[in-house]
């Protein structure tokens, strides 16, 4: 048996051991794992994009500046996006405490994966990335423990045949508070060439994350 299972044992132990000298449950103290890689979603394959293909010779929405990465007031040439809903919606990540109950940790409501690409008329360099976006919010039952790992998402961008196009990048790290209710997302650039070819994307959170009771 390794040191780290051995400390494990000894800190479930420990956590019994403060229960019953406390002649009854103490839910501060109480000790639990949220097992990321259980959480798997993707995009929902029984309906179809929303596709948007900027009208030539049209300004994107100031709004859009941003995430097309442009100067203001510039003209993003062939500017076009794919938006899927996902599924399961929402998508829901459960923590179980050391003493076997298991309780909601929090979920992403509202989810969507986008794709875009556009090319830049001043430089003529076509860009393309991928991005997911929801909301999180926690269910007010758990929180992350003192020095606790994060959890990330890690994302495969399949063809129309589910094949592996590309392994998406790792989402960015998270931990979860007792009142989380946010916007959260990730995504990264990706080969322009491939737009076309990807129909669809699959995703999961992975990661251990120690946790405490709100």
């Amino acid at each position: 048996m390794s040191e780290y299972e051995i400390g494990r044992d000894l800190q479930e132990l420990r956590a019994r051991v403060e229960l019953l000298e406390g002649g009854g449950p103490c839910r501060k103290r109480a000790k639990g794992t949220s097992e990321g890689h259980k959480a798997e979603a993707g995009i929902d394959p029984q309906k179809k994009p929303i596709a948007w293909k900027q009208s030539k010779g049209v300004l994107p929405p100031p709004f859009l500046h941003n995430l097309l990465r442009l100067p203001h007031g510039i003209q993003a040439d062939s500017a076009e996006s794919q938006t899927w809903t996902c599924v399961p919606e929402p998508l829901i990540l459960y923590v179980n405490w050391a003493g076997g109950a298991t309780d909601e940790y929090c979920r992403f409501v509202n989810q969507s994966f986008s794709l875009l690409r556009f090319t830049n008329p001043n430089t003529g360099i076509t860009t393309a990335q991928y991005s997911y976006s929801a909301q999180l919010i926690a269910s007010g039952k758990g929180h992350y423990a003192w020095g606790a790992s994060p959890l990330y998402f890690s994302a495969q961008l399949r063809d129309a045949s589910g094949g592996v196009v590309l392994y998406g990048g790792t989402g960015s790290n998270f931990w979860i508070s007792c009142n989380d209710n946010l916007i959260y997302g990730w995504g990264y650039e990706f080969n322009p060439g491939l737009y076309d070819l990807i129909k669809g994307a699959t995703w999961q959170i992975s990661g251990w994350q120690a946790a405490e009771h709100c």
